[in-house]
């Protein structure tokens, strides 16, 4: 997947009058307690120390409905998606990597402001609707400290996306249930497509965006009603 991102940055720079970013992917365990620590030291051997753009979109989903859960698989679903990208933020901000008129994309979910498609979303629902508060937050702090000052940061609500892990790796009974209760009202017979949510974050990581900061943009074609 990185080889193929990096050939098309190539690609798409070649009629370009700027230099062509780097392209580098980096493992890193969600549910690990070193997650922040590795992602910032690659980005300090990488990209010297420095961050201009922040799109969360990693999340743990380990879909389970009311009647199996038990305490470890809550604690890992709000390690995975909650605590990891708390961590993730402190420890680029501590470090001073964030830089001055930066962006901070959070990608959440319409299924946090929705009826659950399927009930093994239940827990997965409710921290996705932490990335809300965490960015309303985020965007007050970063806008006004002056090591990170004007930087803006605001959360996307996407929704069922044709994504490869949606149509490939998804349980088929999932999918099933996901595009049969969303069929009609929203774009693409209720599935998104990838560049569907890339163009919204594309916008927000631009200049053009400078003045939305801490707000919910909706990206699901009509999902959830963001008003």
């Amino acid at each position: 997947m990185i080889e193929f991102l990096a050939a098309e940055v190539n690609e798409l720079y070649k009629t370009s009058n700027y230099q062509c970013p780097r392209v580098v992917g980096v493992a890193a365990n969600l549910l690990s307690p070193d997650f922040a620590d590795s992602i910032a030291n690659d980005i300090r051997d990488t990209f010297n120390s420095k961050v201009h753009i922040i799109v969360n979109n990693a999340a743990y989903t380990d879909f389970r409905p009311m009647g199996e859960l038990d305490a470890e698989y809550v604690h890992n679903v709000l390690l995975g998606n909650v605590q990891s990208l708390v961590l993730l933020i402190e420890t680029l901000f501590t470090r001073e990597y964030i830089q001055p008129f930066s962006r901070v994309i959070n990608i959440s979910g319409a299924v946090s402001r929705c009826s659950l498609p399927t009930p093994g979303m239940i827990i997965y629902a409710a921290v996705k609707s932490a990335m809300e508060p965490l960015t309303r937050s985020w965007a007050d702090i970063l806008s006004a400290d002056k090591r990170t000052h004007g930087t803006t940061a605001n959360s996307l609500l996407v929704g069922p996306t044709a994504s490869e892990s949606f149509l490939e790796k998804g349980a088929p009974q999932f999918r099933a249930q996901v595009i049969n209760q969303k069929n009609g009202p929203t774009a693409h017979n209720g599935v998104g497509m990838p560049n569907d949510i890339a163009n919204v974050v594309g916008l927000l990581a631009s200049e053009r965006a400078h003045w939305i900061n801490g707000s919910t943009v909706g990206a699901d074609g009509g999902m959830a009603k963001v008003l």
